[in-house]
């Protein structure tokens, strides 16, 4: 029986030493009230220092070798010694340079014994594998929704999709009805030219990228996918999968049909005037004298090819990052005034206000840009008002910003036009009566916002509209 004891106790010993795990057995310490307040470490095998950085244990208590180390940990272990309930928990040790340990804790001997042995490992790389892997799949999950664009996967041979969450932001139908329905949300003149891509790639293999329309079930309205696709064959080449994703690209599609009508409306405006400039030179040319009308013409045209080109260097600079403010000390009132009478120059047939408030609001701005941001607000309350009419540039505080108001008696915004005013190239009135490319407004919101500002219009048809300029003020 001795010999039998021995032989055990080798076998013990040798396991102890040998193994990669962490093994330490600990004594429990108690304060007067019976909670766990501390535990010794008795024995400790030499995986134990790899695996915790600690040194020289044996001995010594846990408070002395960590001393702000987390409550769990004398909790778990003294509930191990008072109930002999084996525990098999993952926990970190945020006072051990956030260690990660996988633990299996046991009681040994009695129910008086206050002994605890702990086999434990070291897990630290794998949860930060795992945390990195969720924070990664999170920020994956975020751009994605960010971006309007759904993930996919068709299993080809049991036909059934997965897709990732957001799939009703882009296509307005679940995971579950996409699966069944989502061909029939492709617009008619789509459906067959993407059905036969898609069915190419499921039998033969490779990629695809199209571009196709879906009506969204909701709201009807055309939204514009574009999708990039990859088969995945098994050993023997057979397609078992299509991987892709779908990117809604409504917007972009729309950018670039303003971009295209841009380009139509900018060879219009400029070829106008080219032509009124030869066919005055011609008269002049035929005549062999000088013709005042003819001068005029051309100094009018001349002059309407320099705003449409300024127009275009400003759109330049502005979205290359090249416009620097040069902020001065500005007195909004006497901007206001300034600008009206620039315009009451030319705006013969139209009465210009100006209202200020008794104390002057001053502010660091950018008077030039300011003051071409106003010059295009009144020239466009002359354009679209009324001969006779009043218009009414108001200055005024309003909480932690300088708010100036040009306010006209114009035909008014039809309000589905409001909410593009202030983009790039869009121009609500497309007759050829009213000249230019559509930048005005965009140009205008630029300048504000480069000065943390906002602006915006307020319009009821036949009542006038208001263009709102709000400044931050000190």
């Amino acid at each position: 029986m001795t010999e039998h004891r021995r032989e055990r106790n080798e076998l013990y010993r040798t396991l102890f030493m040998a193994i990669d795990e962490g093994l330490c057995v600990i004594e429990m310490l108690f304060d007067a009230q019976g909670k766990p307040a501390d535990y010794r470490f008795l024995e400790t095998n030499p995986a134990f220092e790899n695996h915790t950085g600690l040194h020289d244990a044996v001995g010594k208590t846990a408070r002395e070798l960590v001393p702000d180390l987390d409550a769990q940990w004398f909790e778990t272990y003294g509930k191990v010694a008072l109930t002999g309930q084996p525990v098999r928990f993952i926990d970190e040790a945020k006072a051990m340079e956030g260690r990660w340990f996988d633990v299996y804790a046991f009681r040994l001997g009695g129910s008086d014994s206050r002994r605890v042995a702990i086999l434990f490992k070291n897990i630290t790389e794998q949860k930060q594998t795992e945390i990195a892997l969720r924070e990664s799949e999170e920020r994956l999950r975020r751009a994605v929704a960010a971006t309007r664009t759904v993930v996919w996967e068709w299993d080809v041979a049991n036909d059934r999709i997965t897709t990732t969450e957001n799939i009703a932001q882009v296509y307005g139908i679940s995971a579950i009805d996409f699966a069944a329905q989502g061909w029939a949300l492709v617009a008619a003149e789509d459906q067959v030219r993407h059905l036969a891509v898609v069915q190419r790639v499921a039998e033969k293999g490779g990629e695809y990228h199209a571009e196709f329309r879906i009506i969204h079930p909701d709201t009807g309205a055309t939204v514009w996918i574009e999708e990039r696709a990859a088969a995945i064959a098994d050993d023997e080449g057979r397609v078992v999968r299509l991987v892709g994703v779908s990117a809604d690209v409504t917007e972009r599609k729309r950018l670039e049909r303003a971009q295209q009508d841009f380009v139509a409306m900018a060879g219009h405006d400029l070829a106008t005037p080219v032509t009124v400039l030869r066919a005055r030179a011609q008269l002049m040319q035929r005549r062999q004298a000088y013709d005042e009308e003819a001068i005029r013409a051309i100094i009018e045209q001349t002059a309407r090819m320099e705003r449409l080109l300024s127009d275009l260097r400003e759109l330049a600079q502005l979205e290359t990052g090249q416009v620097d403010l040069r902020l001065t000390s500005v007195a909004l009132g006497n901007l206001a005034r300034e600008a009206a009478e620039r315009v009451q120059v030319q705006a013969t047939t139209h009465a210009v206000r100006v209202e200020t408030p008794e104390t002057p609001i001053c502010g660091e701005w950018d008077r030039d840009r300011l003051g071409q941001v106003l010059d295009n607000l009144l020239s466009n309350a002359v354009k679209y008002s009324r001969p006779g009419g009043e218009i009414v540039v108001r200055v005024e505080p309003n909480g932690s910003e300088a708010w100036v108001r040009v306010v006209d008696e114009g035909e008014g915004i039809p309000p589905e036009t409001l909410p593009r005013l202030f983009e790039r190239y869009y121009r609500a009135d497309r007759s050829d009566t009213k000249v230019g490319l559509g930048l005005g407004l965009y140009i205008a919101r630029m300048l504000v916002e480069a000065h943390g500002g906002r602006i915006w219009a307020e319009s009821t048809p036949g009542q006038g509209s208001t263009f709102t300029i709000a400044l931050p003020v000190p």
